[in-house]
């Protein structure tokens, strides 16, 4: 009976232990190479309520947190490249902490890694010819998620270097297909580029020209652009097919609206390249045509501006070996008063435009992996300003650039070829387009009396990341 007894005693003992855990690093294992995103194992059990886990790499304190449980295990991940990590060996380290306002340690464990983000990824002697790995009846859909910010300031606040205001973000995510539908004898591509609807949804929502705020989109009002490229992506023609689609609630006058086409794949280098290489790329962005354009004349669906190339490095991404490129491009006018107000830093001076994008081309399977893309453009505009009773403080930006119609940008009736209105995905024809002046801040004031105008700085931020679904 004892030794029953002290079995059971010893079989509780031992549950007890497994059911706490033993704090320590299960992967990745002491001595492992890691790159990227590196998930941290501990069992689920070695934190109690009010633990928590204190990370350090080479005893420099990064976070505290307590690691969500997947399975049997607490999974910390540790993003080396968001981190700046650099290559070669680390000592990371996780230290248990209980109690309150006086916390104390409990445990540690610590193992040594060696970080290898661009390590042990090869280019040929002379460099590599980064070419598009087009094949016929291919598929690629990018998730494109794109985030976009306006900074507002006065011109005397410009002029005393004040600070902008920032309106709160916009955050729209959609999908992108680019099918290659023919490969040509001489090797170029034609790319049939369509937006998506978002997975398991027969719609998404998309920016698009002449509409102040993203609108949303069924899979039938999805219509494809083309475009004849080479094997660096440079275009040869575009066309964009005639739609004739049903008329809404059976009146033959009025047309379904639809949205046509995407963002043009970047154009690659045409020589070899290496890390270090600088070259003059085309940087792509969307044409923007006027509704009602003779779309079956039209020869090409991008605007191509000169920008500055740049191999920065190889780089792991998403677990492939790629070429990581920069392209940019800042381009703008600035009037005498500008430029004195710009080298003083106090000014956005007049319209500026700057294109940035990097570029993860995966040399393995020859495709971009990931793209980040940021356009940032500097708006000097008058603003109306109402006066007399029942007047408000509203205007109506009296700039007028059409198609730019976001955030309080001037409106616009579906853009003009060679318009600049960066912030769209694609371009709409048969829309119903935007007043302009519509958006934020953008309604006439009302009421008594005259008005009087005003200088108004405006800056659009936008920032596009493409990533391949796989």
């Amino acid at each position: 009976m004892k030794r029953l007894l002290a079995a059971i005693v010893g079989i509780c003992i031992v549950g007890t232990v497994l059911a706490q855990g033993s704090f320590t690093i299960v992967r990745p294992a002491d001595g492992s190479k890691v790159r990227e995103k590196v998930r941290v194992l501990i069992p689920k059990n070695s934190l109690e309520p009010g633990s928590y886990v204190g990370v350090f790499l080479n005893g420099k304190f990064i976070e505290a947190v307590v690691p969500p449980v997947e399975g049997n295990y607490r999974v910390y991940t540790l993003d080396t490249k968001a981190r700046g990590i650099p290559d070669g060996e680390q000592k990371l380290e996780l230290v248990k902490y209980e109690g309150g306002d006086a916390p104390k340690i409990a445990d540690r464990s610590s193992v040594t890694v060696t970080v290898g983000n661009q390590m042990n990824i090869s280019l040929p002697a002379g460099g590599a010819k980064l070419r598009y790995g087009f094949k016929p009846g291919e598929q690629m859909i990018y998730s494109i998620e794109e985030v976009a910010t306006l900074t507002t300031l006065s011109g005397s606040g410009n002029s005393e270097a004040g600070h902008p205001a920032q309106a709160p973000e916009r955050d729209v995510t959609h999908r992108v297909l680019y099918a290659v539908d023919n490969i040509y004898p001489n090797g170029d591509a034609l790319l049939r580029m369509q937006f998506l609807p978002d997975k398991g949804k027969d719609y998404s929502v998309i920016d698009v020209v002449g509409a102040t705020e993203p609108k949303q989109f069924f899979d039938y009002q999805m219509q494809p652009t083309y475009m004849r490229v080479d094997g660096t992506a440079r275009p040869i023609f575009g066309a964009v097919p005639e739609y004739f689609g049903f008329s809404e609630g059976g009146n033959p006058e009025s047309k379904v609206e639809v949205v046509y086409g995407s963002w043009p794949l970047p154009e690659l280098p045409s020589k070899a390249v290496a890390p270090g290489s600088v070259w003059q790329p085309a940087f792509l962005l969307p044409a923007i045509f006027e509704e009602g354009s003779d779309m079956g004349n039209i020869d090409k669906v991008a605007q191509a501006f000169q920008a500055r190339g740049e191999f920065v490095d190889t780089e792991w991404e998403l677990g492939h070996p790629c070429a990581k490129i920069r392209n940019s491009v800042a381009a703008g006018t600035r009037s005498f008063d500008g430029e004195q107000l710009n080298r003083a830093g106090k000014a956005f001076g007049d319209d500026k435009v700057a294109l940035d994008e990097t570029i993860y081309f995966a040399l393995d399977t020859h495709k971009i992996i990931k793209m980040i893309r940021s356009i940032t453009i500097d708006h000097k505009v008058t603003v109306e300003v109402g006066a007399g009773a029942g007047g408000g403080t509203g205007g109506s930006l009296g700039r007028g650039q059409v198609g730019a119609g976001s955030m309080g940008m001037p409106g616009g009736g579906g853009g003009k070829e060679n318009s600049v209105p960066f912030r769209q995905q694609g371009f709409m024809k048969g829309g119903r387009g935007g007043a302009a002046g519509a958006g934020q801040g953008g309604q006439r004031a009302g009421g008594g009396g005259g008005g009087t105008t005003r200088t108004q700085y405006i800056r659009q931020h936008f920032e596009q990341i493409y990533t391949l679904e796989k």
